[in-house]
């Protein structure tokens, strides 16, 4: 999808649900919470599952960028700390038949639920009420922490994510996707306090800092579940991350060799611009190179185009990326585009179909502050783009982003 890359720190805590059926787009209400957010409810009258997203704006290392990992803390903790009912959110959503997940981004926490159709609702209030109103105690911080050092350890072995976490720390100057995702080490994890972890979960986890997303066979005033939340509070302001003028090239070290390459992009306001590059990605990476991966993130400020390379041949590898690059900023024939404009527009529909898909995404653009170009409403502003591509248009827009990429190289540790 157009902005998974950065989804580095993902917890899993229930996995028991399957993915939910075929999605027909339908029809879609929008609208304020009561005690402030927002919320779009799409309807699919055929879909026996029904997917809930809850996203917010927060930055992964802190308001004041000092404190790598506390979004992750915050969330996992307010997912496993007791309810009116007794159980966590976590164990709710599990012996409902459900699946619940957190996906913790550097700007944001997205949390997701994915359940049968007649449990939508208590499972609404029960993820409201979890972070509209969280308690978070010892025991559900030690859990939080369990769940932190395993991300920890996972990023630290996925070549993937340390070369997507070190490009965006390399290609921004500062904000959210300058800072470090995780703490430096797993005994740094255990030296957040409490209290500034319940802190950061009030204040990140408020009503009027979400977005909540529900879509599948429900009706709008499905929303009336949500009872908590502190009206009046305002809205969050939204935390930019800019690239600085001339980024540096870095190497660092990591137990496996590889090469990343980045880009900045648009921001999510240039729907066009933004879309033309999700057309470059989807040419370079829907059928790459081995060992090659990447992808455009559309961000609210200025988005990030990379490649991720690894292999035994990375440094030849890199330097056919680059010459495809160049390729790019020439139109393409008329047969070839229309070839390949219809394939990305055949994949893009592929990636928005269950429920939980078409939630997520409506959650990632709300908070990035465009909900109406969410790829989910084949209806919407982001199909009135892409279609409208042409190859003069997608030539000009990589000439304009594609001219001077930052580089970061990773050196194989001695240990592990």
């Amino acid at each position: 999808m157009m902005r998974r890359a950065l989804a580095i720190a993902c917890m899993c805590a229930c996995t028991l649900a399957p993915r939910g059926a075929a999605f027909a787009s339908g029809d879609q209400a929008t609208g304020t919470l009561a005690r402030g957010g927002t919320y779009v409810v799409q309807q699919d009258p055929a879909s026996p599952v029904t997917a809930i997203a809850l996203w917010f704006r927060a930055p992964a290392a802190g308001y004041d960028g000092a404190t790598p990992g506390i979004s992750r803390l915050a969330a996992a903790a307010a997912a496993s700390s007791p309810l009116a009912t007794g159980k966590s959110l976590a164990h709710f959503v599990r012996d409902l038949g459900g699946r619940f997940s957190i996906n913790i981004f550097a700007d944001l926490v997205g949390v997701d639920a994915l359940v049968p159709n007649a449990q939508a609702r208590r499972v609404i209030a029960a993820m409201t009420a979890a972070y509209f109103a969280p308690t978070i105690d010892d025991a559900s911080l030690t859990m939080a922490r369990r769940d932190e050092a395993v991300a920890f350890v996972t990023q630290r072995y996925s070549l993937g994510s340390t070369l997507q976490t070190a490009l965006a720390m390399a290609l921004f100057a500062h904000g959210p996707h300058h800072d470090p995702l995780l703490p430096p080490s797993v005994a740094a994890i255990g030296s957040i306090p409490r209290d500034a972890v319940s802190s950061f979960a009030h204040q990140a986890f408020a009503s009027s800092n979400a977005v909540l997303a529900v879509v599948g066979n429900v009706s709008p005033d499905i929303v009336r579940a949500v009872t908590d939340g502190t009206p009046n509070q305002g809205s969050a302001p939204m935390l930019d991350s800019l690239p600085g003028d001339e980024p540096l090239d870095t190497t660092i070290d990591a137990p496996v060799a590889g090469i990343g390459i980045a880009w900045s992009g648009p921001s999510i306001s240039d729907e066009k611009a933004a879309t033309a590059m999700d057309f470059l990605a989807d040419q370079l990476f829907s059928s790459p190179p081995p060992h090659v991966t990447g992808q455009f993130v559309t961000l609210h400020a200025a988005g990030m185009f990379f490649a991720t390379i690894s292999g035994p041949s990375a440094n030849a590898t890199k330097k056919r990326v680059l010459a495809r690059i160049e390729q790019l900023q020439s139109p393409l024939d008329a047969a070839t585009f229309a070839r390949l404009h219809a394939a990305f527009l055949l994949r893009i529909r592929q990636q928005t179909q269950a429920p939980d898909e078409v939630a997520d995404e409506i959650g990632w653009y709300a908070s990035e502050g465009n909900a109406a170009y969410a790829p989910g409403d084949h209806r919407g502003a982001y199909w009135t783009a892409a279609t409208s591509l042409t190859p003069e248009y997608v030539a000009s827009i990589a000439a304009r982003y594609f001219s001077h990429p930052v580089v970061v190289t990773t050196k194989q540790s001695a240990t592990p």
